[in-house]
C-alpha cells in the first residue's frame, strides 16, 4: 500500500484542525433543522348517545381543512381531507402553522346518509342569537404533535365550547301511519314555566282527551335541571284509565334550569320503544347531563349538542321526536329545535303562544287517527254486569266496507282496542261496517240493543246492529269514533298487573323513577310487549301465566351488580278478577375515582409521572383521597370532587378554554368513564377541574402536564464614560439557535426580544450587530430573570432549560479616542547636539506614537469572526490541496 506523500499529510492536518476547531464545531451541532413531520390532527364525529355520559362514533363524515386566520374564515383549497371510519374518527397530517392567529379551518362538507350537517346554533343567555357551528378553528399546530377537534371547551359564557364529539342531526323517523301509538310526553318544569304551567297542564290533559279510547299508549316524563320518569306507558281504552294519566300531569310542578339532553336520554334509555315523543320545552337548554352541568343561564354547543345526541338516540329506536317550543324564551329562531327534531315546521317542530298549545296538542294527536274508529273490547263477569267489563286482548274484528284499513284487526292486550283508519275522500263522514269473530264460551252483550256503543269527544253517535256481531257507524273528518263491544266470559274473567320495584344501594324507587341507566324488560304469558304496572285483561280464572325479566346489562354502570329477581317472578295460577304482581331487584355499586398523570417532554426525557402528588378533595376542601399516578378510591357518588396536584419545576398543567379553576383545583382534567367492556369512554367532565361520578361508575382523570418553553429576554448596557452618547437601542441583540428553533432578534425593549419563546435544550448562540464602532464589548451575562441566579454562557452561547425564565445582559462600555500622535520636527528645527536626546531617552518609542488604536467589538466579538474566518479559509485552502494532490495520483 502506497503511503500517502507528505504534502497530502499536511493538508489533512489543516482539515482536521479546521474540524477541531471549537467555533465550527459549535455551528455543527446548532446545524440545519430536522426534517419535520408535520402536526397530526385527529377529528372526532359523534353519532347516538349510548349511555347517560356516552357518544357511539359515526362514520362516512368528510372534513376539509383549510391554512387560514382565526381573525378570517374558511376559503380556497383543502389543506387536507378526510372521512371518519367505523370508530367516528379520521386524522391527517398537515404542515405546522405557528405564527400569530395562524391555524387550520375545519369544516364538515358532507353527513354520512341518515344524518344531515348543522350549519348553526342558537347560543347566548336570555336571548340568542344563531352562531356557526360547522367550522372549528384549531389554532396554532406544531410539527411532530397531535390534536383533537374538537378540542372540549368550557367557560359559562363561551358561546361555542363543544364537547369532545362535532354533531350531527340525524333524520327524524315517519310515526307509523296508524292510529293507536305509543307516545311519550316529555313536559319542561324549568322554572321559568311556573306561572303558565296551569296552561301547560290544560294543554296535556287535552293531549290525553283526544286518543281516549284509542289502542294509544302515553307516558309522562318532565325535566328541569334533570330528568324524571313520572309514568310508564299506560293505555287509555276509557276516561277512567285515562285520568290516570292526566293525575299525574296534574301533578307537575316547576322550578330549575333547562336540560333537554337528560330529558330526552331518560326515555332513549326507557325498555319500552315509543313510537313519538312530543317535547315541550319554553325555553333552550342551559344544561346537560346527568351531573346537570352547564352555566344554568347561558346556552353553549355544548348543552345543545348534548341534546341533540340524545335525540338521536330516540330517532335511532324509529321514534318521531316532535319538538313543541312555547312562549317567548323559544319564540325566535328555530335552530335549536330543528336540531333535536327536523327542519319541517309543523311537522317535526312547532312553535306557539301559550293561547294556541291546547289546539297545537290536540292536532298532535289526532295526526294518526283522525277519521278512525277504534274498537274497544270488554269482558264481562259471568254474573256481572257492562259496568264490570274490563279490556282485553286478542279479539278479531274484520270490515268489508272500501277505503278501510286494516281489512282486520286484533285488540292490544293493555288496551283492549284495535283501530281502523278510513279513506274519506274529501267527505265529512262515511259509513263503516265491523264485524266480531266470536270466541267460544264468549257471548256478545248488548248495550240498550245496540251491537257497539259508539262516542267521539263524549258525545254519543248512533250506530246499527249489522247481524248478530257486527256494527255500522260512521268515520267523521278530524275526529275519533270510539266503539265499545262488551262480551260475557264462561268463566270469571282475571287481569294481570307486573308492578316493579329496585332497591338501588338501599333507597327504593318504583318504576319507572329509578335512574335510567337500571331498566328490566318484562315478559309475560300472552303479551308481546308487555310493561311495567299496566293491566292486561282476557285472562280467565285458572289460567296459567310465566312472568320474567331481562335486565339491560349494556345500561348498568359497571360498578353495579344486580342480584337475583325477587319476588313473583315465575309460573303463577290466575285468580278471578285482579292479580297484581310484583318483581324486585337488588343492587349494589361501589362508585370510584382513579386518578392519573400524563406527562409531556418533546424537549428531553419526561419527568417521571410518580413525582406528582395527585388529591381529590370534596368542596369544603378536606382530603377524599391523594397519592401518586394511578391512586385510585371509592367516593360518595352524585358529589363534585375538586382534583389537584403538586407542582415540579419546568411543567404546568393543561387549561381548557376559557376553563374557570376553582381551588384547590390546580387545572383542566380529562375524565373518562370505564366501561363494562373495559374500555375507557369519551371525556365527559373535568375541564374546570372537578368531576362528578355518577352511582356505580369507574370514572379515571387524567391530568396533562407539559414541559414549559423557555422565555429569554435581551437587553443591552451601555457604559458612556469617558464622553459616549449610545443609547441601548443602537444595537440588535441576537439568540440563534439550530434544530429549527425560530432566532430571537430585535433591540432592546422590543416585544421580540423580551420573554420570547425558547427553546430548551437548544444551544443559542449570543451575539448583537449594529452598533456604534466606538464600544467594546465587555460581557454578556445571563441570569434567572428577577434573580441573581446565573446562567452559564460558555463561549458566549446559551442553553436553556425547560421552564426556565432567562434575562442575558450585553454590557457595552465606551471607548475613547486615541490621541493624535506628536508630528517630527523639521530638518530647520532638528535639535542642536547639544539638545540631541539621551541614550536613555531613546531606548524605546512612544506608544502613542508606534502602536494604532485598538479596534472596537462590535456585533459579533471579532475574535470569534477571526475564528471563523480563520477556520473558512483554512478549510477552503485545505480542501483545495486535497484535490490538487488526488489529481497528481
Amino acid at each position: 500500500m502506497r503511503r500517502p506523500s507528505s504534502g497530502r499529510l499536511a493538508a489533512y492536518a489543516v482539515v482536521l484542525a479546521v474540524l477541531a476547531s471549537p467555533t465550527l464545531w459549535t455551528l455543527w451541532r446548532s446545524g440545519p433543522a430536522e426534517a419535520a413531520a408535520g402536526a397530526t390532527i385527529t377529528i372526532e364525529k359523534g353519532a347516538d348517545r349510548t349511555g347517560a355520559q356516552t357518544v357511539s362514533g359515526l362514520a362516512g363524515a368528510t372534513f376539509d381543512l383549510y391554512a387560514g386566520l382565526s381573525t378570517g374564515s374558511p376559503s380556497g383549497t383543502p389543506a387536507a381531507t378526510c372521512t371518519t371510519g367505523a370508530d367516528g374518527t379520521c386524522t391527517v397530517t398537515v404542515p405546522a402553522r405557528t405564527g400569530n392567529n395562524q391555524g387550520y379551518w375545519v369544516v364538515e362538507r358532507t353527513a354520512p346518509a341518515g344524518y344531515s350537517i348543522i350549519s348553526q346554533l342558537n347560543t347566548g343567555g336570555g336571548s340568542t342569537t344563531p352562531t356557526t357551528y360547522n367550522q372549528y378553528f384549531t389554532g396554532n399546530v406544531s410539527n411532530n404533535q397531535s390534536y383533537q377537534v374538537p378540542n372540549p371547551a368550557t367557560g359559562n359564557t363561551n358561546a361555542t365550547a363543544r364537547g369532545d364529539f362535532w354533531a350531527d342531526v340525524r333524520d327524524n323517523p315517519s310515526v307509523p301511519d296508524r292510529c293507536g301509538l305509543n307516545i311519550a310526553l316529555l313536559v319542561d318544569v324549568s322554572g321559568s314555566i311556573a306561572a303558565s304551567l296551569p296552561t301547560v297542564q290544560d294543554a296535556a290533559n287535552g293531549f290525553v282527551d283526544a286518543l281516549t279510547g284509542t289502542p294509544s299508549r302515553i307516558a309522562v316524563y318532565s325535566f328541569a335541571t334533570n330528568a324524571s320518569a313520572l309514568l310508564g306507558p299506560t293505555a287509555v281504552p276509557d276516561s277512567g284509565s285515562a285520568q290516570t294519566v292526566k293525575n299525574v300531569i296534574n301533578g307537575l310542578t316547576a322550578g330549575g334550569g333547562t336540560n333537554w339532553d337528560s330529558g330526552l336520554w331518560t326515555i332513549a334509555a326507557a325498555t319500552t320503544t315509543f313510537d313519538a315523543v312530543v317535547m315541550l320545552t319554553d325555553g333552550n337548554p342551559t344544561f346537560y347531563g346527568p351531573n346537570a352541568d352547564g352555566p344554568g343561564n347561558f346556552t353553549r354547543f355544548r348543552e345543545v349538542e348534548n341534546g341533540i345526541f340524545s335525540a338521536n338516540a330516540l330517532k335511532a329506536l324509529g321514534t318521531k321526536v316532535v319538538a313543541v317550543g312555547v312562549g317567548a324564551g323559544i319564540s325566535g329562531s328555530p335552530l335549536n329545535l330543528q336540531a333535536i327534531s327536523g327542519p319541517v315546521e309543523g311537522t317535526d317542530y312547532v312553535q306557539t303562544g301559550y293561547d294556541q298549545l291546547a289546539a297545537v296538542f290536540r292536532e298532535i294527536a289526532l295526526r294518526t287517527c283522525s277519521g278512525s274508529i277504534s274498537v274497544v273490547k270488554r269482558i264481562v263477569p259471568p254474573l256481572g254486569t257492562i259496568d264490570d267489563g274490563v279490556p282485553a286482548g286478542g279479539w278479531e274484528f274484520t270490515t268489508t266496507t272500501s277505503g278501510v284499513t286494516p281489512a282486520s284487526g286484533t285488540t292490544a292486550g293493555d288496551s283492549g282496542a284495535v283501530s281502523f283508519e278510513a279513506d274519506l275522500a274529501g267527505a265529512p263522514s262515511l259509513p263503516v261496517t265491523l264485524t266480531e269473530t266470536p270466541q267460544a264460551g264468549f257471548t256478545l252483550v248488548q248495550n240498550e240493543g245496540q251491537n257497539a256503543t259508539c262516542t267521539s269527544d263524549g258525545d254519543t253517535i248512533t250506530s246499527t246492529n249489522a247481524g248478530a256481531t257486527g256494527f255500522t257507524v260512521p268515520a267523521i273528518s278530524n275526529a275519533i269514533v270510539t266503539c265499545t263491544v262488551y262480551n260475557r266470559a264462561p268463566e270469571p274473567p282475571a287481569t294481570v298487573t307486573v308492578n316493579k320495584k329496585w332497591v338501588i344501594q338501599g333507597t327504593p324507587y318504583d318504576e319507572p323513577s329509578q335512574p335510567a341507566e337500571f331498566q328490566a324488560a318484562l315478559t309475560l304469558t300472552g303479551q308481546t310487549t308487555p310493561v311495567w304496572g299496566q293491566t292486561y285483561g282476557g285472562y280467565l280464572t285458572d289460567d296459567v301465566v310465566t312472568i320474567g325479566e331481562t335486565v339491560n346489562m349494556d345500561l348498568l354502570p359497571p360498578g353495579c351488580s344486580v342480584s337475583a329477581t325477587q319476588g313473583d317472578i315465575g309460573t303463577k295460577t290466575l285468580v278471578a278478577g285482579d292479580n297484581v304482581f310484583t318483581v324486585t331487584n337488588t343492587v349494589t355499586c361501589e362508585t370510584t375515582l382513579k386518578l392519573v398523570k400524563n406527562v409531556i417532554n418533546p424537549y428531553s426525557d419526561a419527568e417521571p409521572a410518580d413525582s406528582w402528588t395527585l388529591t381529590a378533595y370534596a368542596e369544603d376542601g378536606t382530603v377524599v383521597f391523594s397519592g401518586t399516578t394511578g391512586v385510585q378510591s371509592a367516593i360518595n357518588p352524585g358529589t363534585l370532587h375538586l382534583l389537584g396536584e403538586t407542582t415540579v419545576t419546568g411543567y404546568a398543567q393543561d387549561r381548557g378554554p376559557h376553563a374557570v379553576i376553582v381551588p384547590p383545583s390546580t387545572g383542566s382534567w380529562s375524565c373518562a368513564l370505564r366501561q363494562r367492556d373495559g374500555t375507557l369512554g369519551p371525556e365527559y367532565d373535568g375541564l374546570n377541574g372537578g368531576v362528578t361520578v355518577q352511582l356505580g361508575q369507574q370514572a379515571e382523570c387524567t391530568a396533562t402536564n407539559r414541559a414549559q418553553r423557555a422565555k429569554l429576554t435581551l437587553r443591552k448596557q451601555v457604559d458612556n464614560t469617558g464622553g459616549g452618547d449610545a443609547e441601548p437601542a443602537d444595537w440588535r441583540l441576537n439568540a440563534v439557535a439550530g434544530g429549527g428553533a425560530t432566532a430571537i432578534t430585535g433591540r432592546d425593549g422590543d416585544a421580540s426580544v423580551t420573554a420570547a419563546d425558547a427553546v430548551p435544550g437548544a444551544v443559542y448562540a449570543l451575539s448583537e450587530i449594529d452598533g456604534p464602532t466606538d464600544y467594546t464589548l465587555n460581557s454578556v451575562t445571563c441570569v434567572l430573570t428577577g434573580t441573581d441566579t446565573v446562567v452559564p454562557t460558555p463561549g458566549d452561547t446559551l442553553t436553556p432549560g425547560i421552564g426556565q425564565d432567562i434575562t442575558c445582559t450585553f454590557a457595552n462600555a465606551f471607548v475613547a479616542p486615541t490621541p493624535t500622535p506628536t508630528e517630527s520636527p523639521s530638518p530647520s528645527e532638528s535639535p542642536s547636539p547639544s539638545e540631541s536626546p539621551s541614550p536613555s531617552d531613546s531606548a524605546s518609542p512612544s506608544v502613542s506614537s508606534t502602536t494604532p488604536p485598538p479596534i472596537p467589538v462590535t456585533g459579533t466579538p471579532t475574535g470569534r469572526m477571526a475564528a471563523y474566518a480563520v477556520g473558512l479559509l483554512a478549510l477552503g485552502a485545505g480542501l483545495l490541496l486535497l484535490a490538487r494532490l488526488r489529481r497528481r495520483t
